[in-house]
């Protein structure tokens, strides 16, 4: 059976013994009861036998979504995407939470409820493979065709760095005029992805860890609270304080 995912990569779990060709050369027998990570990008695999309900497939989103969860700081890395596997494995210590994972995310009719438990339960098959120092790289390159995604994911990782479009750039290899036309080809810009962070961000520490808008508009890198307040207003169509109101007003009710 073919094996293929266009819009990621996927997780297999080998309930028996499998052989595995990769792009008609390579030949790999993997054992049972352990979870194969896999790249689909420009890889044409061929296991010898595979039932769909072993398989978790990964959009662009959730690993985009992971990689901001770790919080690793993906700047300081500079990975050599070409030589990082095109698969990993790891032996199966819980096979009830991937089938759990599997079962949601092919559930198209799910509730809002099931879609956010598919996404947890896909952070945690992914966390079997953190032990693997190819991880993040592994992940970077799949996210890599969409650059906006990459923007993304940097500025993410490390909100309290001063970002500007230079250092960005930098760390994607690119001089800041081509970074910014990427993204034009992408119908989005660095300023718009940066406010996206930052107002996601200060909603999080608003709601979630109760600072206050001084604290959160220095967090988000602003250096006046004032214009921290107008551009939350012009991105949320409220102020911060109403908005953490309205959110405990919400929860009360």
């Amino acid at each position: 059976m073919k094996l293929s995912n266009n819009e990621g990569c996927v997780v297999v779990l080998t309930r028996k013994d499998v052989t595995v060709n990769f792009n008609s050369e390579n030949e790999i027998t993997f054992k049972a009861n352990h979870m194969m990570l896999i790249s689909c990008k420009n890889n044409v695999i061929d296991f010898s036998e595979l039932d769909d309900s072993a398989v978790l497939y990964l959009n662009k989103d959730v690993i985009k979504d992971y990689i901001h969860f770790l919080k690793k700081d993906i700047s300081a890395l500079s990975p050599n995407l070409r030589s990082t596997p095109c698969y990993m494995i790891e032996r199966c210590q819980t096979p009830h939470i991937f089938q759990e994972a599997v079962r949601l995310s092919q559930d198209a009719q799910g509730c809002e409820v099931d879609r956010e438990r598919s996404r947890c339960l896909s952070f945690t098959v992914l966390s079997i493979f953190l032990s693997n120092n190819n991880l993040i790289p592994f992940l970077i390159r799949e996210i890599r065709s969409n650059l906006s995604a990459n923007v993304y994911s940097i500025i993410q990782s490390n909100m309290h760095k001063e970002w500007s479009l230079t250092s960005v750039a930098s760390c994607l290899c690119l001089s800041p005029s081509s970074l910014k036309k990427k993204l034009k080809n992408e119908d989005t810009t660095y300023s718009k992805i940066i406010t996206d962070c930052r107002m996601r961000y200060a909603v999080e520490q608003l709601i979630v860890f109760n600072k206050n808008i001084s604290q959160v508009s220095s967090l988000c890198g602003y250096s006046s609270t004032s214009y921290f307040i107008s551009v939350f207003k012009e991105y949320y169509g409220t102020t911060p304080l109403n908005y953490v109101h309205q959110h405990r007003g919400k929860m009360i009710a």
